[in-house]
């Protein structure tokens, strides 16, 4: 007795079993309207930015390059440091 061919094949079985699961994986962990539910029991949710005071830290004339300058923003736990690298910096960020 032998098998008929069904016209599929494991992997591609597999393949297609695979894609259909992460499919069904996206719509249920992020389901089609769900930003409207969200804003709907909590109103202006999407719109929390905070905003920070403008602050001087230093002068372009003032740095020198290779010396860093300390600094703390946007709060005062948070420390941050500049450094005037002299060269074109990644993604060709201005040497100034």
């Amino acid at each position: 007795m032998a098998l008929k061919d069904e016209g599929i094949s494991r992997r591609r079985f597999l393949q297609t079993a695979g894609a259909t699961g992460a499919g069904v994986a996206g719509i249920l962990a992020f389901p089609p309207g769900i930003t409207k539910v969200v804003a709907a029991v909590a109103p202006g949710i999407f719109q929390v930015t905070l905003t920070y005071p403008r602050v001087n830290i230093v002068g372009l004339a003032d740095i020198s390059e290779g010396e860093p300058v300390d600094f703390a923003y946007p709060l005062w736990e948070h420390s941050n440091f500049l450094v005037k690298l002299g060269t074109t910096a990644l993604d060709d960020v201005d040497p100034e």
